[in-house]
Protein backbone atom coordinates (compact mmCIF):
# COMPACT_ATOMS: atom_id res chain seq x y z
CA UNK A 1 0.00 0.00 0.00
CA UNK A 2 1.37 3.42 -0.96
CA UNK A 3 2.23 5.83 1.79
CA UNK A 4 0.02 8.87 2.30
CA UNK A 5 1.50 11.74 0.29
CA UNK A 6 2.14 14.89 2.31
CA UNK A 7 3.28 18.20 0.77
CA UNK A 8 4.60 20.93 3.07
CA UNK A 9 4.66 24.48 1.70
CA UNK A 10 7.41 26.67 3.20
CA UNK A 11 9.37 29.73 2.15
CA UNK A 12 12.63 28.03 3.14
CA UNK A 13 13.95 25.06 5.14
CA UNK A 14 16.08 26.21 8.03
CA UNK A 15 18.39 23.84 9.88
CA UNK A 16 16.27 23.61 13.03
CA UNK A 17 13.26 22.44 10.95
CA UNK A 18 15.07 19.49 9.34
CA UNK A 19 14.48 17.04 12.25
CA UNK A 20 10.76 17.93 12.24
CA UNK A 21 10.38 17.31 8.51
CA UNK A 22 12.51 14.17 8.75
CA UNK A 23 10.20 12.87 11.47
CA UNK A 24 7.14 13.50 9.31
CA UNK A 25 8.97 11.94 6.38
CA UNK A 26 9.47 8.71 8.30
CA UNK A 27 5.69 8.43 8.67
CA UNK A 28 4.52 9.76 5.29
CA UNK A 29 5.74 10.21 1.72
CA UNK A 30 6.77 13.82 2.29
CA UNK A 31 7.92 16.62 -0.02
CA UNK A 32 8.81 20.09 1.26
CA UNK A 33 8.29 22.88 -1.27
CA UNK A 34 10.29 26.09 -0.94
CA UNK A 35 11.16 29.17 -2.93
CA UNK A 36 14.05 30.70 -0.98
CA UNK A 37 17.40 29.54 0.38
CA UNK A 38 18.21 27.76 2.55
CA UNK A 39 16.41 24.65 1.35
CA UNK A 40 18.19 22.04 3.43
CA UNK A 41 17.56 18.43 2.40
CA UNK A 42 16.97 15.86 5.10
CA UNK A 43 17.19 12.07 4.99
CA UNK A 44 13.48 11.27 4.87
CA UNK A 45 11.82 13.95 2.75
CA UNK A 46 12.15 15.22 -0.81
CA UNK A 47 12.60 18.90 -1.69
CA UNK A 48 11.05 20.81 -4.57
CA UNK A 49 12.56 24.22 -5.21
CA UNK A 50 10.21 26.47 -7.12
CA UNK A 51 11.61 27.83 -10.35
CA UNK A 52 10.03 31.22 -9.72
CA UNK A 53 10.81 33.07 -6.50
CA UNK A 54 7.23 34.11 -5.96
CA UNK A 55 5.60 34.37 -2.58
CA UNK A 56 2.61 34.14 -2.14
CA UNK A 57 2.91 30.59 -3.40
CA UNK A 58 -0.39 31.01 -5.27
CA UNK A 59 1.47 32.62 -8.17
CA UNK A 60 3.52 29.47 -8.62
CA UNK A 61 0.40 27.39 -9.25
CA UNK A 62 0.20 29.21 -12.56
CA UNK A 63 3.85 29.00 -13.59
CA UNK A 64 5.37 25.89 -12.00
CA UNK A 65 4.20 22.65 -13.63
CA UNK A 66 6.14 20.44 -11.17
CA UNK A 67 4.31 22.02 -8.26
CA UNK A 68 0.91 21.56 -9.89
CA UNK A 69 1.63 17.88 -10.54
CA UNK A 70 2.83 17.38 -6.98
CA UNK A 71 -0.24 19.03 -5.47
CA UNK A 72 -2.63 16.97 -7.63
CA UNK A 73 -1.10 13.80 -6.17
CA UNK A 74 -1.11 15.05 -2.56
CA UNK A 75 -3.34 13.53 0.10
CA UNK A 76 -2.49 16.25 2.62
CA UNK A 77 -1.08 19.75 2.09
CA UNK A 78 0.45 21.55 5.07
CA UNK A 79 0.39 25.27 4.40
CA UNK A 80 1.53 28.26 6.48
CA UNK A 81 -1.03 30.27 8.43
CA UNK A 82 0.24 33.55 6.93
CA UNK A 83 -2.95 35.02 5.55
CA UNK A 84 -1.50 36.14 2.21
CA UNK A 85 0.84 33.18 1.73
CA UNK A 86 -1.38 30.71 -0.13
CA UNK A 87 -4.64 31.43 -1.90
CA UNK A 88 -6.98 28.82 -0.42
CA UNK A 89 -9.46 28.84 -3.30
CA UNK A 90 -6.71 28.39 -5.87
CA UNK A 91 -5.17 25.64 -3.74
CA UNK A 92 -8.48 23.78 -3.70
CA UNK A 93 -8.80 24.19 -7.45
CA UNK A 94 -5.33 22.74 -8.11
CA UNK A 95 -5.55 19.99 -5.45
CA UNK A 96 -9.25 19.16 -5.00
CA UNK A 97 -8.72 15.81 -3.24
CA UNK A 98 -6.11 17.02 -0.73
CA UNK A 99 -6.87 17.78 2.89
CA UNK A 100 -5.44 21.12 4.00
CA UNK A 101 -3.65 21.46 7.35
CA UNK A 102 -2.61 25.00 8.36
CA UNK A 103 0.51 25.41 10.49
CA UNK A 104 1.91 28.47 12.24
CA UNK A 105 2.31 30.65 15.30
CA UNK A 106 -1.39 31.44 15.65
CA UNK A 107 -1.13 35.10 16.69
CA UNK A 108 0.70 38.23 15.58
CA UNK A 109 4.41 38.29 16.48
CA UNK A 110 7.66 39.53 14.98
CA UNK A 111 11.01 41.01 15.96
CA UNK A 112 9.27 44.39 16.13
CA UNK A 113 5.94 43.34 17.63
CA UNK A 114 5.13 41.61 20.89
CA UNK A 115 3.25 38.33 21.04
CA UNK A 116 -0.45 38.80 20.20
CA UNK A 117 -0.01 42.59 20.18
CA UNK A 118 -2.36 42.94 17.20
CA UNK A 119 -5.58 40.98 17.54
CA UNK A 120 -6.09 38.86 14.41
CA UNK A 121 -8.90 36.71 15.78
CA UNK A 122 -11.26 37.30 12.86
CA UNK A 123 -8.68 36.16 10.29
CA UNK A 124 -7.63 33.12 12.31
CA UNK A 125 -11.20 32.01 12.98
CA UNK A 126 -11.86 32.06 9.23
CA UNK A 127 -8.64 30.14 8.57
CA UNK A 128 -9.52 27.50 11.19
CA UNK A 129 -12.96 27.08 9.71
CA UNK A 130 -11.56 26.72 6.17
CA UNK A 131 -8.86 24.18 7.16
CA UNK A 132 -9.29 20.45 7.74
CA UNK A 133 -6.94 20.74 10.72
CA UNK A 134 -4.75 23.45 12.25
CA UNK A 135 -1.44 23.18 14.10
CA UNK A 136 -0.26 26.01 16.35
CA UNK A 137 3.11 26.44 18.07
CA UNK A 138 1.67 26.68 21.57
CA UNK A 139 -1.52 26.17 23.62
CA UNK A 140 -2.22 29.91 23.93
CA UNK A 141 -3.77 30.47 20.46
CA UNK A 142 -5.78 27.25 20.68
CA UNK A 143 -7.27 28.32 24.00
CA UNK A 144 -7.90 31.83 22.65
CA UNK A 145 -9.84 30.73 19.57
CA UNK A 146 -11.74 27.90 21.24
CA UNK A 147 -13.12 30.51 23.66
CA UNK A 148 -14.32 32.39 20.58
CA UNK A 149 -16.12 29.37 19.15
CA UNK A 150 -13.48 27.48 17.14
CA UNK A 151 -13.76 23.68 16.98
CA UNK A 152 -11.26 22.36 19.57
CA UNK A 153 -11.06 18.94 17.90
CA UNK A 154 -9.43 20.29 14.73
CA UNK A 155 -6.74 22.38 16.52
CA UNK A 156 -3.47 20.68 17.46
CA UNK A 157 -0.39 21.96 19.26
CA UNK A 158 3.13 21.19 18.07
CA UNK A 159 5.35 23.15 20.42
CA UNK A 160 8.10 24.99 18.57
CA UNK A 161 11.39 23.38 19.58
CA UNK A 162 14.91 22.34 18.58
CA UNK A 163 16.54 18.91 18.41
CA UNK A 164 19.06 18.15 21.16
CA UNK A 165 20.11 14.53 21.80
CA UNK A 166 19.81 13.28 25.37
CA UNK A 167 23.43 12.61 26.27
CA UNK A 168 25.25 12.71 29.63
CA UNK A 169 26.46 16.15 30.65
CA UNK A 170 29.52 17.03 32.72
CA UNK A 171 28.17 20.22 34.28
CA UNK A 172 30.72 22.65 35.73
CA UNK A 173 28.81 25.96 35.75
CA UNK A 174 30.99 29.04 36.03
CA UNK A 175 29.91 31.50 33.28
CA UNK A 176 26.94 33.53 32.15
CA UNK A 177 25.87 32.79 28.56
CA UNK A 178 24.15 34.57 25.71
CA UNK A 179 23.49 32.59 22.53
CA UNK A 180 21.82 33.84 19.36
CA UNK A 181 22.04 36.29 16.51
CA UNK A 182 23.39 39.70 17.52
CA UNK A 183 20.85 42.24 16.33
CA UNK A 184 19.43 45.29 18.17
CA UNK A 185 16.11 43.80 19.30
CA UNK A 186 17.87 41.17 21.44
CA UNK A 187 19.05 43.78 23.97
CA UNK A 188 22.61 42.47 24.27
CA UNK A 189 23.71 46.09 24.78
CA UNK A 190 21.44 46.14 27.84
CA UNK A 191 23.05 42.92 29.07
CA UNK A 192 26.53 44.44 28.70
CA UNK A 193 25.54 47.62 30.54
CA UNK A 194 23.99 45.73 33.45
CA UNK A 195 26.99 43.41 33.50
CA UNK A 196 29.27 46.46 33.72
CA UNK A 197 27.30 47.75 36.71
CA UNK A 198 27.35 44.36 38.41
CA UNK A 199 31.09 44.00 37.80
CA UNK A 200 31.71 47.42 39.35
CA UNK A 201 29.86 46.24 42.44
CA UNK A 202 31.49 42.80 42.57
CA UNK A 203 34.50 42.03 40.32
CA UNK A 204 34.01 38.32 41.15
CA UNK A 205 30.84 38.03 39.05
CA UNK A 206 30.98 35.11 36.57
CA UNK A 207 32.48 35.78 33.13
CA UNK A 208 30.05 36.46 30.29
CA UNK A 209 30.32 34.30 27.14
CA UNK A 210 28.53 35.54 24.00
CA UNK A 211 27.90 32.99 21.24
CA UNK A 212 26.57 34.44 18.00
CA UNK A 213 27.20 36.80 15.13
CA UNK A 214 25.27 39.60 13.51
CA UNK A 215 25.05 43.30 12.75
CA UNK A 216 25.72 44.36 16.36
CA UNK A 217 28.80 42.27 17.05
CA UNK A 218 31.47 44.89 16.27
CA UNK A 219 29.67 47.55 18.31
CA UNK A 220 29.21 45.17 21.24
CA UNK A 221 32.86 44.13 21.23
CA UNK A 222 33.86 47.79 21.21
CA UNK A 223 31.47 48.52 24.09
CA UNK A 224 33.02 45.69 26.11
CA UNK A 225 36.51 47.09 25.49
CA UNK A 226 35.43 50.64 26.34
CA UNK A 227 33.99 49.35 29.63
CA UNK A 228 37.21 47.60 30.57
CA UNK A 229 35.60 44.17 30.33
CA UNK A 230 38.10 42.58 27.93
CA UNK A 231 39.04 39.87 30.41
CA UNK A 232 35.46 39.24 31.56
CA UNK A 233 33.44 39.14 28.31
CA UNK A 234 34.32 36.87 25.39
CA UNK A 235 32.78 36.66 21.91
CA UNK A 236 32.94 33.20 20.33
CA UNK A 237 31.06 33.86 17.08
CA UNK A 238 28.31 31.73 15.59
CA UNK A 239 28.21 28.10 16.76
CA UNK A 240 25.31 25.78 15.90
CA UNK A 241 26.78 22.27 16.15
CA UNK A 242 25.50 20.57 19.32
CA UNK A 243 28.83 18.81 19.90
CA UNK A 244 30.62 22.17 19.96
CA UNK A 245 27.91 23.78 22.07
CA UNK A 246 27.93 21.04 24.71
CA UNK A 247 31.07 22.19 26.60
CA UNK A 248 29.86 25.80 26.42
CA UNK A 249 26.51 24.95 27.98
CA UNK A 250 28.18 22.68 30.53
CA UNK A 251 29.97 25.75 31.90
CA UNK A 252 26.90 28.01 31.88
CA UNK A 253 25.11 28.98 35.08
CA UNK A 254 22.27 30.70 33.22
CA UNK A 255 21.51 31.78 29.66
CA UNK A 256 20.49 35.45 29.48
CA UNK A 257 18.64 37.20 26.65
CA UNK A 258 17.05 40.42 27.93
CA UNK A 259 14.59 41.37 25.22
CA UNK A 260 14.01 38.27 23.13
CA UNK A 261 12.98 34.75 24.09
CA UNK A 262 13.09 32.46 21.06
CA UNK A 263 14.29 28.95 20.34
CA UNK A 264 17.39 29.51 22.48
CA UNK A 265 15.02 28.97 25.41
CA UNK A 266 14.51 25.35 24.34
CA UNK A 267 18.16 24.86 23.42
CA UNK A 268 19.25 26.09 26.84
CA UNK A 269 16.72 23.96 28.72
CA UNK A 270 17.77 20.85 26.80
CA UNK A 271 21.34 21.38 27.98
CA UNK A 272 20.25 21.82 31.59
CA UNK A 273 20.70 25.59 31.78
CA UNK A 274 17.91 27.88 33.02
CA UNK A 275 16.93 30.79 30.76
CA UNK A 276 16.49 34.38 31.95
CA UNK A 277 14.61 37.08 30.02
CA UNK A 278 12.43 40.15 30.55
CA UNK A 279 8.71 39.67 31.09
CA UNK A 280 7.99 41.86 28.05
CA UNK A 281 10.51 40.11 25.80
CA UNK A 282 9.70 39.61 22.13
CA UNK A 283 8.76 35.96 21.68
CA UNK A 284 7.05 33.52 19.38
CA UNK A 285 5.62 31.86 22.48
CA UNK A 286 8.84 30.17 23.64
CA UNK A 287 8.75 32.23 26.84
CA UNK A 288 5.75 30.13 27.96
CA UNK A 289 8.15 27.23 28.58
CA UNK A 290 9.72 29.14 31.47
CA UNK A 291 8.26 28.64 34.92
CA UNK A 292 9.66 31.58 36.86
CA UNK A 293 12.00 30.50 39.62
CA UNK A 294 11.70 26.81 38.73
CA UNK A 295 12.94 26.30 35.14
CA UNK A 296 14.12 29.84 34.43
CA UNK A 297 13.84 33.47 35.44
CA UNK A 298 11.41 36.16 34.27
CA UNK A 299 12.87 39.61 34.96
CA UNK A 300 10.72 42.70 35.58
CA UNK A 301 13.24 45.36 34.54
CA UNK A 302 16.88 46.09 33.75
CA UNK A 303 17.78 46.53 37.42
CA UNK A 304 16.61 42.95 38.01
CA UNK A 305 19.10 41.86 35.35
CA UNK A 306 21.97 43.35 37.32
CA UNK A 307 20.72 41.61 40.47
CA UNK A 308 20.55 38.30 38.57
CA UNK A 309 24.19 38.67 37.52
CA UNK A 310 25.24 39.40 41.09
CA UNK A 311 23.11 36.54 42.38
CA UNK A 312 24.84 34.05 40.07
CA UNK A 313 28.12 34.80 41.85
CA UNK A 314 26.66 33.63 45.16
CA UNK A 315 24.03 31.01 44.32
CA UNK A 316 25.28 29.05 41.33
CA UNK A 317 24.09 25.78 42.92
CA UNK A 318 20.48 27.00 43.03
CA UNK A 319 20.61 27.85 39.33
CA UNK A 320 22.06 24.38 38.75
CA UNK A 321 18.99 22.81 40.35
CA UNK A 322 16.79 25.09 38.23
CA UNK A 323 18.63 23.86 35.13
CA UNK A 324 18.05 20.22 36.06
CA UNK A 325 14.31 20.88 36.25
CA UNK A 326 14.45 22.70 32.91
CA UNK A 327 16.18 19.74 31.27
CA UNK A 328 13.66 17.30 32.71
CA UNK A 329 10.84 19.47 31.33
CA UNK A 330 12.41 19.56 27.85
CA UNK A 331 12.88 15.80 27.55
CA UNK A 332 9.45 15.08 29.07
CA UNK A 333 7.46 17.56 26.96
CA UNK A 334 9.45 19.44 24.29
CA UNK A 335 11.53 17.04 22.22
CA UNK A 336 11.19 16.90 18.44
CA UNK A 337 9.39 13.57 18.83
CA UNK A 338 6.62 15.40 20.69
CA UNK A 339 6.29 17.87 17.81
CA UNK A 340 6.23 15.14 15.16
CA UNK A 341 3.54 13.31 17.11
CA UNK A 342 1.30 16.39 17.01
CA UNK A 343 1.71 16.62 13.22
CA UNK A 344 0.86 12.94 12.88
CA UNK A 345 -2.29 13.44 14.97
CA UNK A 346 -3.37 16.43 12.87
CA UNK A 347 -2.78 14.60 9.58
CA UNK A 348 -4.65 11.53 10.81
CA UNK A 349 -7.53 13.71 11.98
CA UNK A 350 -7.80 15.45 8.60
CA UNK A 351 -7.80 12.15 6.73
CA UNK A 352 -10.23 10.55 9.18
CA UNK A 353 -12.58 13.49 8.80
CA UNK A 354 -12.45 13.05 5.04
CA UNK A 355 -13.27 9.34 5.22
CA UNK A 356 -16.11 9.98 7.65
CA UNK A 357 -17.62 12.60 5.29
CA UNK A 358 -17.45 10.15 2.37
CA UNK A 359 -19.14 7.36 4.38
CA UNK A 360 -21.84 9.76 5.50
CA UNK A 361 -22.39 10.84 1.88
Amino acid sequence: MDKTKVVILQKRIKEYRVPLFDGIGQLYDTTVVGCQEPLIKGEHYAVLKLKHRYWPVSLDFIWDGALRRLLRQADVIIRPTEFRSVNRLLLKLVAPKAKVVSFGIGVSASYNEHYDETDQSAQYLKLIDASDAVIFYYDYPKEKYVKQGADPDKIFVSNNTVEVPQTPLNRKPENLLFIGELYPQKGVDVLLEQYRLAYAENPAVPDLVIVGDGSERAALEQAARDSGLDGKVSFLGKITDNDLLTPIFEKAIVTVSPRQAGLSVLKSMAFGVPFATMENAITGGEIFNIENGKTGVILKDEAALKELILDCADRADEYGAMGERAREFYFSHRTMAHSVRAFDEAIRYALRKSRAAKQKG
